[in-house]
């Protein structure tokens, strides 16, 4: 923790707020600023707010109402604090800029109503793009749902299946989505969210997220995520380790491609099958070893199949109207 930085946790985010956006602002202090943030959710929820605020200040720049009152606090910040040895008081003053300017924005964003609470889903093969009344882009894949509520004084988003990309609009409002236990943070991002039974994956196309799940012993832990990096978190284990995510394959989904590098081939057909009613499955469990790597249309059995035939050798059989058995 910096040693200039107030105490409680409000005035500790508005001061991180003025001292990052300082010209002067040393990589010890944004590294002691990364310290404070993993210390507990609530710093990272009271950071979001106040660089919420700060940014919507920003877009007020005209007002002449919010520059009055943040002079006027600067002002009373730095008589305040002036007499505080070996303070930055210029950090100061901005914090209670920040406080002030808190509050107006409180009182300019009351009148936008909080919205009922919506659910979305697909069916199998389907996928939908939703636009949120806060300018967020949600684009749901196949088989997936997801409820939305957007309060007052926060965002929501609960990942119920499936998989989903979060294009987080800018609001001042906190966004948090939930999948299970887990809980992401939304930093001003875009990112990634598949749930599949106890399991949960959170991939960072970018921006910034933090991952916060409880461990068996029930302390929560958290992770941040920089763009290109994914982790998945089980319900009865806890965090696996943070892995580079692949651009090229987590974009190829919200193109209606499935893009695969060196893949098993169970692994690609349960993939495949996800977005058709028509199932592939191999005759033979020793296939499964097979490794795969190619673009595939999403939802294309039977082009999957040639490509199957022709580049791996294998031989398909129809034994139902809706099931392909591969064969050697």
């Amino acid at each position: 923790m910096n040693e200039h930085a107030p105490e409680r946790g409000v005035d500790q985010a508005a001061w991180w707020v003025a001292r990052l956006d300082a010209p002067d602002c040393k990589a010890s202090e944004r590294a002691a600023f990364e310290d404070w943030l993993a210390q507990s959710p609530l710093h990272v929820e009271a950071w979001v707010r106040a660089d919420a605020i700060h940014a919507a200040a920003a877009q007020l720049a005209d007002d002449d109402l919010l520059r009055a009152a943040a002079r006027k606090a600067r002002r009373e910040g730095r008589d305040a604090f002036a007499k505080r040895p070996g303070l930055r008081t210029w950090g100061w003053a901005a914090a209670a800029s920040l406080a002030v300017v808190a509050g107006m924005l409180a009182w300019r964003l009351l009148p936008t109503p909080p919205t009922p609470e919506q659910r979305y889903a697909t069916a199998v093969g389907e996928q939908r793009t939703i636009g949120l009344a806060d300018g967020t882009t949600l684009l749901l894949d196949t088989g997936s749902a997801v409820t939305v509520r957007l309060g007052q004084g926060q965002r929501e988003v609960d990942v119920d299946a499936g998989r989903v990309q979060l294009a987080v609009g800018d609001d001042p409002r906190p966004f948090l989505v939930r999948a299970g236990t887990t809980t992401i943070r939304d930093i001003g991002t875009t990112f990634q969210v598949c749930r599949e039974g106890g399991a949960t994956r959170v991939g960072l196309v970018d921006g910034a997220v933090i991952v916060s799940a409880p461990l068996p012993t029930g302390k929560v832990e958290q992770v941040r995520l920089s763009p290109g990096e994914q982790v998945a978190v089980q319900a009865d284990a806890g965090f696996a380790p943070v892995e580079a995510l692949d651009i090229a394959v987590a974009e190829g989904w919200t193109q209606g491609e499935l893009v695969f590098k060196e893949h098993r081939l169970d692994a690609l057909l349960a993939e495949a099958n996800r977005y058709s009613t028509t199932k592939l499955t191999l005759a033979d469990p020793t296939l499964a070893e097979i490794t795969v790597s190619g673009v595939f249309r999403a939802g294309n059995q039977d082009a999957l199949v040639s490509a199957l035939e022709r580049g791996w050798g294998l031989h398909a059989r129809r034994i139902g109207p809706d099931e392909i058995s591969l064969h050697r």
